[in-house]
């Protein structure tokens, strides 16, 4: 038998098995593919076996497993995405799941094996005259026409959309409620302290939430220019400059997010520039540090991406953990110690200046600690999980700690999607008064109900992972405002469009998600899909052995790992990720290539 027939049947066999453990009505509880019944089993059949063909053959070692192991993390989401979708266990028997599984793995290994062999496809980016030319008339007319179409939705929504948790910081102080760090108290002061201008130069609050609006649609048609403009320098191909453009600047969806009065949207733009230069610095770090703009831009973005998000340090340090072992063992050995010792140095006083901001300097001037429940969301959830669907594995000590922390109306409230209910009943002063007993208390239930603990923090985090049809309260945004009740809205803030017909179009696409009738589109729109993104251009890098660009990935999985400890999925959370998503692509289809040249 001749090689190619050795192959094909391989192909053949290799697809038939997987339509068939990702069909059978024995193995699973409904069909993960297709109907097996459908007419179109056999010509999706023949299409996998083609991809097998053409995606594992000639064989590559390397490639192959490079593949197979990125192919087994994205079943694995797939798999377990589809059952919180549909909130129904694909694969009732182990045996059903393991098959499963096996059988998704090696279909999306076939996807990443056939890109990494395109990857030869790509033409390299030389330099054009055109990028050489590109100069402050291209930068003012990119900026031009973005605040254009940004200023356009502002004017929708005029003063602005008034969401979320802005009332709620404004009740700190236009109200009696305590100023604390629960929000960022930068983004605080800026939000009221714009209301307050406002109705000083104005009379109007109104005018002073219109104020704090123009601002911030401002800096972010700034960022997304600045960040455009230097793609089009590192001679960037137009298509994707283009495309990157229309998803940033003229996509509604992402124009109602950046008008959000939430910390997120600012946040996002300096985390947005963060990934940006840190890409430079891994791709040329004795160029990035004999620069003083590139090192004054990265670790100013950094501190702010920090004063705008409460854990922002966190993802920070993360990062610098990266970075500290990618300058250890730097390529030049003899610069090695000098680069780590710098960063070291620099990375150091970042987070020592802004602990000191965050911690003596706010208490001295009567700043109160936000509530630490805030860091407590995953396990009041497992807690109230077993409460209430396993209390027969709970001693009568268990049952009346849990009690004691959670609120009776608060328990009764559990839902399992969403911890806030649990949340506004949760006592920490009992966590504080002996944590060692609440860690204890919440580990020693762990250890008998781990199923439950488990599936308990993957139906909170799954539309982080999963990139397929997303329930309806994942993409949901309060587009029409949220605390206005006069209790909460003291000062009567209220929407008066200018464009009534765009405000009412921007509200059905913010309530009823019209992009996921798109199959392209509800995908890239999809709020999982920077970490899918972010894996592809990981497995990328890897395979043209640039692993230096893992240190700047680092920072997207270190904030994409701090939102599965969240209350609740939302698309807001993960703002900050769909900016980086023109950046992850570029690294996808390039790699270091312009960072290093330019």
């Amino acid at each position: 038998m001749t090689k190619i027939k050795r192959r094909v049947i391989w192909a053949a066999i290799a697809a038939y098995a997987t339509v068939f453990f990702l069909t059978s009505d024995t193995l699973l509880a409904f069909p993960l593919l297709r109907d097996p019944s459908s007419v179109f089993c056999l010509p999706v059949t023949a299409g996998i076996a083609f991809l097998y063909l053409k995606a594992f053959f000639p064989f590559d070692r390397r490639r192959i497993l490079i593949s197979f192991v990125s192919g087994i993390l994205m079943g694995l989401m797939f798999i377990l995405g589809v059952r919180y979708s549909v909130n129904e266990v694909p694969a009732p028997s182990a045996f059903g799941f393991l098959t499963a599984l096996l059988a998704a793995a090696l279909l999306f290994s076939a996807f990443i094996s056939l890109l990494l062999k395109s990857l030869s496809l790509v033409p390299a980016r030389t330099g054009s005259a055109a990028a050489e030319k590109t100069g402050v008339k291209t930068l003012a007319a990119l900026f031009a026409v973005t605040f254009a179409v940004y200023a356009a939705a502002f004017l929708a929504v005029y003063p602005g959309i008034y969401s979320y948790d802005a009332s709620v910081q404004v009740l700190q102080f236009f109200g009696d409620n305590p100023v604390t760090s629960h929000h960022p108290i930068l983004h605080t002061l800026f939000l009221c302290g714009s209301l307050k201008a406002g109705e000083v130069l104005f009379h109007s609050y109104q005018a002073g939430l219109a104020l704090y609006s123009l601002i911030q649609i401002t800096f972010m048609a700034a960022v997304i220019t600045f960040v455009l403009y230097r793609m089009v320098r590192r001679n960037v191909p137009n298509w994707l400059v283009i495309l990157s453009w229309l998803f940033l600047a003229a996509n509604p969806y992402m124009q109602v997010l950046a008008l959000l009065t939430t910390k997120d949207v600012l946040f996002g733009a300096f985390f947005l520039l963060t990934f940006d230069f840190s890409i430079d610095m891994v791709s040329d770090p004795e160029r990035f540090f004999s620069s003083r703009i590139m090192q004054a831009g990265f670790f100013l973005s950094a501190f702010f991406s920090c004063l705008f998000r409460n854990q922002g340090i966190h993802v920070f340090i993360f990062f610098s953990l990266f970075a500290l072992v990618f300058f250890i063992r730097h390529k030049n050995s003899g610069k090695a110690r000098k680069l780590a010792l710098r960063w070291t140095i620099c990375a150091a006083a970042l987070s020592v200046v802004y602990l000191t901001l965050n911690g003596p300097v706010l208490t001295a001037f009567g700043v109160e600690k936000g509530d630490a429940r805030e860091m407590l969301s995953v396990p009041m959830q497992q807690l109230a999980r077993v409460w209430h669907e396993a209390p027969e594995s709970l001693t009568r000590e268990e049952k009346a700690y849990i009690e004691s922390l959670i609120l009776p109306e608060a328990l009764d409230g559990y839902v399992r999607v969403n911890a806030d209910p649990v949340k506004s009943g949760f006592q920490t002063n009992v966590v504080k008064e002996d944590p060692l007993k609440f860690v204890g208390t919440w580990a020693g239930i762990g250890a008998k109900e781990p199923l439950i603990y488990l599936d308990s923090f993957l139906m909170g985090n799954w539309g982080y992972w999963y990139p397929g049809e997303t329930q309806y309260w994942i993409s949901y945004i309060m587009f029409d405002g949220a605390f206005l009740e006069d209790e909460y809205n003291v000062l009567h803030i209220f929407r008066n469009s200018r464009f009534p017909w765009y405000n009412n179009y921007l509200r059905t696409i913010s309530l009823t998600p019209e992009f996921e009738k798109i199959p392209l589109l509800s995908l890239i729109l999809n709020q999982a899909f920077p970490f899918w993104l972010m894996l592809a251009a990981g497995t990328v890098s890897i395979y043209r052995k640039q692993t230096c660009l893992l240190v700047s990935l680092s920072l997207i999985l270190g904030y994409w790992g701090t939102l599965l400890l969240g209350p609740v999925t939302g698309v807001r959370y993960a703002f900050p990720l769909m900016l980086c998503v023109p950046l992850l692509f570029e690294l996808f289809m390039y790699g270091t290539a312009g960072r290093v040249e330019n």
